[in-house]
């Protein structure tokens, strides 16, 4: 009883400190206003609306998601909290079968629910102080119920019936909303395979008849087939609106092929950050008229894109830094009209890709082998700076020392932007005054406090917990909680590791709106190993008291 009570006292707490924030804009044609534009799109026509050069470059779930809050009339803040809030409780309720101490599991949920960089005004988006209109806090929820769902597959994998297919049906939903929210969806894959290996694993040794056996491998291949469904789906309506048989046109071969055919051109002087530096392109515009139409796009300074990347990587200063290279190069094949339709853009790329390969084939250029993908090349002193670089955001992640509470005021809008913004995300802009204004940035920035004071030593508890169950597995064939820890290490592991890569290789430097889904699967992995060792300790315990 009291650790239900408990439990609904942090989602009222939660709820509290959310509810009051107001949404402050921002006008990036990229992110929040093309989201908006999106979403207002498949509100008023049921898809993405007129085909441009953004239209199909970022996944269509947060467009998806907001519209649906809208057509429901909750605010857009409180409508990804809620989720955020069910994906906390389903976790804990995935781990349910190992973690069989109410307390301990309610525990797990207000770690998870009452997570601060989830309360986090991040001042680090573009100086915007206030919750801003992004995908992170949606992505950390979808990746909850992933995880969640591919523990369950363990945790669950002797109920079948309702119960497995509930939790098989559950887990594909999240997994297409997942890969359609941002595009580094890859990244879920190892989590997924180990969690479907162990539990297959297990099947072929312990279940019989062979029929049972059977519907224990569709639970596990269930998935999977919803998520291909999904991609279908979308693949579907891309075509039907844009002729485009594509989820994204990131995923498409001429873009990766032209993007390809540019970054394996050599560099006069290989440095990081910079895949296609003003020297190569001088390069290329020799030998590539289709790139030569780019020049005055690529080369005008007033577009601001040479400048994007200065405040991070000063030694990209007055050229086109990594990430910001493909949208300056997106926008200058729009400028020069190759954007009309799909089709056009993907004429333009296979022309593009042609030429700049025709010319390394030839020798006119130096390049590296073909290649076609939108990764830019990993040279070896990318390699030599990646372990400094997955150590310094760990540290920075379980430190929660990026992670800021702020009370600065939000920018003001311009009317007919504020209107948009308030028919699609049904805040008021303006936000109204408050009662409670000052309040919940005190007791959120004491929640951070906190949780900056426990969490790196808990990591420590948690690490020796994680090494003594592995013990216990080895040394008596049993301990529960060894696979859903593994999975969530493994998927933690993963993550940090592709956000380094990002780092060193291109332009995603440490934030923590990126990090997002790694401080909520950390706090429930410390939470959970943390858990471990009391429950061994007890055990200890037990078996070291006198009989009386």
């Amino acid at each position: 009883m009291l650790e239900g009570v408990f439990g609904l006292a942090v989602i009222a707490v939660r709820l509290i400190l959310v509810s009051g924030r107001p949404l402050c804009p921002r006008l990036l044609p990229h992110d929040d206003l093309l989201f908006l534009q999106l979403a207002s799109s498949i509100l008023e026509t049921g898809w993405l609306g007129p085909y441009h050069e953004l239209t199909l470059v970022k996944g269509p779930f947060l467009p998806l998601f907001l519209a649906t809050s809208s057509w429901l009339g909750v605010p857009f803040l409180i409508s990804q909290d809620l989720l955020y809030l069910l994906a906390s409780a389903v976790m804990v309720l995935a781990l349910a079968p190992v973690v069989p101490s109410r307390t301990a599991r309610v525990v797990l949920f207000a770690l998870c629910a009452l997570n601060p960089a989830t309360l986090s005004r991040d001042p680090t988006v573009y100086g915007v102080g206030g919750a801003v209109l992004t995908r992170e806090l949606l992505y950390a929820a979808l990746t909850l119920l992933v995880i969640g769902g591919s523990i369950a597959l363990w945790t669950y994998r002797q109920r079948r019936g309702w119960v497995g297919l509930t939790w098989s049906l559950g887990l594909g939903a999240a997994l297409g909303a997942l890969w359609f929210t941002r595009e580094e969806g890859v990244w879920i894959a190892p989590p997924l395979l180990f969690a479907g290996v162990a539990t297959g694993w297990w099947v072929a040794r312990h279940v019989s008849p062979d029929t049972e056996r059977a519907k224990a491998y569709v639970l596990l291949a269930l998935p999977l087939a919803i998520w291909g469904a999904v991609l279908l789906l979308v693949a579907t309506l891309n075509w039907s609106h844009y002729g485009v048989f594509a989820t994204n046109e990131l995923h498409t071969g001429p873009l990766r092929a032209a993007y390809g055919a540019l970054t394996r051109v050599r560099h006069p002087e290989w440095a990081p950050n910079l895949p296609v530096p003003r020297a190569v392109r001088a390069r290329i515009y020799g030998v590539s008229p289709a790139f030569r139409e780019l020049q005055p796009g690529l080369e005008d300074a007033s577009s601001g894109w040479l400048m994007y990347g200065c405040p991070t990587y000063p030694h990209t200063c007055g050229d086109l830094t990594g990430g910001w290279f493909f949208w300056a190069f997106r926008e200058a094949v729009a400028r020069g009209g190759y954007h009309s339709t799909a089709q056009d853009a993907a004429a333009y790329y296979r022309r593009l890709a042609a030429e700049i390969d025709a010319a390394c084939a030839s020798g006119r250029l130096d390049c590296d082998a073909p290649r076609a993908t939108l990764i830019d090349p990993i040279r070896w002193y990318h390699i030599q700076h990646l372990p400094r670089a997955m150590a310094a955001a760990f540290a920075r992640t379980v430190q929660f020392s990026d992670v800021r509470i702020s009370t600065e005021p939000c920018p003001p809008l311009d009317p007919a932007v504020a209107r948009l913004y308030e028919r699609v995300t049904h805040h008021e802009f303006p936000a109204p005054s408050r009662l409670l204004v000052g309040r919940d940035i005190e007791i959120s920035a004491g929640i951070l406090a906190l949780f900056q004071r426990a969490v790196p030593p808990l990591v420590v508890v948690a690490g020796l917990g994680y090494l003594v169950s592995l013990l216990a597995l080895v040394r008596f064939r049993e301990s529960p909680l060894v696979v859903p820890s593994t999975l969530i290490l493994l998927a933690v592991g993963v993550r940090f590791a592709v956000l380094s890569v990002a780092d060193v290789v291109s332009t995603v430097p440490y934030s923590p709106r990126y990090y997002q889904p790694l401080f909520a699967l950390l706090l429930i992995l410390i939470g959970l190993n943390t858990y471990a060792v009391l429950q061994l300790g007890r055990k200890w315990i037990r078996m070291t008291r006198p009989e009386r």
